[in-house]
Parts: C-alpha cells; structure tokens; sequence
C-alpha cells in the first residue's frame, strides 16, 4: 500500500523509467500509469467510437499496446501524447473495420442519436452532440476539448499541421453552434 502510496508522487515520466525497467516481471509502475490516464482515454474512445462497446475494445488494445510497447518508447513525445496517439490509432482502426464490415454487409451505418437524446442530468451530452459531425471534427474537438489537449498535441496525434488541426477546430466549432442553438 504504502508503495503504491509513493508511485502516485511520481510523475509520468519516472513512472515511465520505471515501468521500463519493471516489465515484463512487475507491473507496478504501469498499472499506475494507466490507472492515471484510464478515464480520459476511455472518455476520449467513447467519443471517438461512438458507443461503449466499441470504446472498451478499443481501450483493452490501448492497454495492451501500451504494455507490450512501452519498453521501447523513445520519449520523443511525452507519455501523455504516446499515449493518445496509441488510442487515436485504435479508435480509427475500429472505426475502419465497422466501416468496411457494414460496408461488406451492405448495411446503412448506424444513424448518429439526435442532438436533443439527453444526459443524465436532462441535457444531450457532448458525445451526442459531436456524434454528428464528421470523423476528423470529432476528433479534434475531443482532443482538445475532452482530453484537453494543446494544438500541438493534437497535430502530433493525428500527423496533421498544426495550422489544419486549428483550422479543422474552429470549423468543427462552427459546426458544433446551431446544434447547441437548438437547445436553447
């Protein structure tokens, strides 16, 4: 307990040395590290998939990529964006694969829930109202907006320029507005 206690003063970065030098024996150091990203990488894969299912099959392969790949990350990027791009790459892969499978199916793509489908608390959640836009917009509000990530971040993920990411942003903004006017 007490060990545990000590992992959580470390930063993503040592705890990242020491996963490092743990694996594949201990994983310790990992489990921490994925404990402190778990809820915005699965928020993020929600609002990328577009269902749970789909989200926790995406998150399981994060979590094992991560495992099997971590003693060779470079460090070139910080764990955080290593780690997004990990469930970047994931979510679009699944996405992918629906695609092409219902495309195989000849099945029409399930159609994104209405904007005024609502949350919990009486209003549409964000992930209801961003299902409407387009794969990229989707992405990069969810970047930004739920992962809170910078513009710079962002590009690295999604291997755009940054001028496309904040061009891509405010459209995706501009997009997002008479939705949540409809609101009101």
């Amino acid at each position: 307990m007490q060990a545990r206690h000590a992992l959580k003063k470390l930063s993503d970065a040592q705890l990242v040395i020491l996963a490092r030098q743990q694996l594949p024996y201990a994983t310790t150091a990992y489990e921490e590290l994925m404990r402190r990203h778990e809820k915005p990488l699965l928020s993020l894969c929600r609002n990328l998939c577009g269902n749970e299912a789909d989200a926790e099959d995406a998150f399981q392969e994060v979590l094992l990529r991560v495992f099997h790949n971590l003693p060779r990350f470079r460090g070139d990027a910080s764990f955080r964006t290593w780690v997004y791009r990990i469930a970047y790459n994931e979510c679009m892969t699944l996405i992918r694969r629906r695609k092409d499978h219902d495309d195989m199916d000849d099945h029409p793509e399930p159609e994104a829930p209405a904007p005024a489908e609502a949350a919990d608390d009486g209003q549409p959640s964000f992930h209801h109202l961003i299902a409407h836009l387009g794969e990229e917009d989707r992405s990069v509000l969810a970047l930004r907006l739920i992962s809170d990530l910078d513009f710079n971040d962002i590009a690295t993920i999604t291997q755009s320029g940054l001028s496309a990411v904040k061009m891509r942003y405010k459209r995706a903004l501009e997009k997002l507005k008479p939705l949540m006017e409809n609101l009101r």
